[in-house]
């Protein structure tokens, strides 16, 4: 056999031999698991959250459930039938509501959706929203 062929094979037993001592040390680690507690929050008997308010009768918000149709069933794919562009300079307001009020027209497919609209890099400001 030669020298390089010793070398290699003793390298990956030194190697293999590590691996097999880590694995034996991490069967001695006892992992702890700590019980989370709080005030304001709580794990109920059927491990939901409970939660309790403050002095001034707050609560921490329960954001579980956010998401389409919260977040319980996967969000459905619909066909775009319309994609808009942002106005050259100015608000954009008035060609999303004229794309929303075209798709609102249309009839809606078997599962109820008419369609989306596809907004390409619009920039809205809320305020543009609310006047």
């Amino acid at each position: 056999m030669h020298r390089k062929n010793k070398s290699k094979i003793f390298k990956i037993f030194k190697i293999s031999l590590c691996f097999v001592g880590l694995i034996f040390l991490a069967s001695f680690i006892k992992i702890k698991i700590v019980k989370w507690e709080s005030r304001f929050v709580t794990l109920s008997s059927d491990g939901s959250l409970a939660y309790h308010p403050d002095s001034l009768g707050n609560i921490l918000p329960d954001f579980s459930r956010v998401g389409y149709r919260e977040g319980g069933i996967p969000i459905p794919k619909i066909k775009v039938v319309k994609t808009i562009y942002p106005a050259a300079s100015g608000s954009s307001q008035k060609i999303i509501q004229a794309a929303i009020d075209e798709v609102s027209r249309l009839k809606p497919d078997k599962q109820g959706f008419r369609g989306a609209i596809l907004l390409k890099k619009v920039h809205i400001t809320l305020k543009e929203l609310f006047l």
